[in-house]
């Protein structure tokens, strides 16, 4: 038999007679060691982890219940980790890795350099089906942790918002299934539309009237144009839903907008936003 052939087969037999359990496991079961040190943040690559293995096998995780960092510090966050790492220890092998994550309490200090964690696994089943359904879509970001406070925080669907708009949406509906909350139909609407390029500058016109519903009298409305960063790049179009005469409440409201805005950047993505009460209800997204 070949030589590499011969090698290549002996590591698969030592790989398959290996220990395959989730981190959480791995770490209960005391088949690693684990330290966990926070970057001075409350989410995204916000946490990095060391994992040692002390057992007498090689090790490979596999997904299970997401991993819970509770804060020793009381006054400061906790994190659960929505993005696992892929783990695969020889015996006595030592890695470090970036996990990302999120806070769990939206009122409390951010964690800090000095603060230590324990690790467990979380018992919130529905920031379980959160964090899972998060895991297969890939989504991350600001939305991910707005959608975590929804969940732990019983914070509002509608504080779920983000440069990528489809993330947005199907994080909306994410929470308000696991939640038995009916979304609102002015969250639902998601486009993507393109601009033109005009002389190597890119020019977005865009005009329409929408229907926007579940309003209350009184409600303010604004629309413009944003970059990536969340800066208003044209003219802020504002309006007030009315009570119309003889009812008790509104429920639809129709918003006309016109925007023309030139000399816009080629290479960026840019955000028609439609908030009401400040809060973002309908986003469209233009590209080059």
């Amino acid at each position: 038999m070949n030589k590499n052939l011969l090698i290549t087969v002996l590591a698969l037999i030592v790989w398959n007679t290996s220990i395959a359990a989730s981190i959480s496991q791995l770490i209960k079961q005391n088949k690693i060691t684990a330290t966990f040190k926070a970057l001075n943040a409350h989410s995204g690559r916000c946490i990095e982890a060391e994992f040692t293995n002390i057992s007498k096998e090689n090790i490979t995780n596999t997904i299970g219940d997401p991993l819970l960092l509770c804060n020793q510090d009381t006054t400061a966050q906790s994190i659960i980790i929505t993005n696992e790492p892929a783990l695969q220890l020889a015996r006595g092998e030592k890695k470090k890795f970036m996990l990302q994550g999120c806070c769990i309490e939206n009122s409390k200090r951010c964690p800090t350099l000095t603060d230590q964690f324990t690790p467990k696994t979380s018992t919130n089943q529905n920031l379980i089906r959160l964090v899972r359904a998060m895991n297969k879509s890939s989504v991350h970001g600001f939305a991910e942790q707005a959608a975590v406070w929804a969940i732990t925080d019983n914070n509002d669907i509608e504080n779920i918002n983000g440069e990528d708009s489809s993330n947005v949406m199907l994080l909306r509906n994410l929470v308000g299934s696991i939640k038995g909350i009916k979304v609102p139909a002015y969250l639902k609407d998601n486009y993507c539309k393109s601009g033109s390029v005009v002389n190597s500058s890119l020019e977005i016109e865009t005009s329409g009237k929408l229907v926007l519903t579940g309003m209350k009298a009184n409600d303010n409305i604004e629309t413009a144009l944003y970059d990536a960063d969340g800066m208003v790049v044209s003219e802020v179009i504002k309006d007030k839903c009315l009570q119309p005469y003889g009812k008790i409440t509104v429920d639809r409201h129709k918003h006309h907008f016109h925007l023309l805005v030139a000399n816009l950047r080629v290479d960026k993505k840019y955000y028609l936003r439609v908030k009401v009460n400040g809060v973002i209800q309908k986003e469209f997204m233009y590209s080059a």
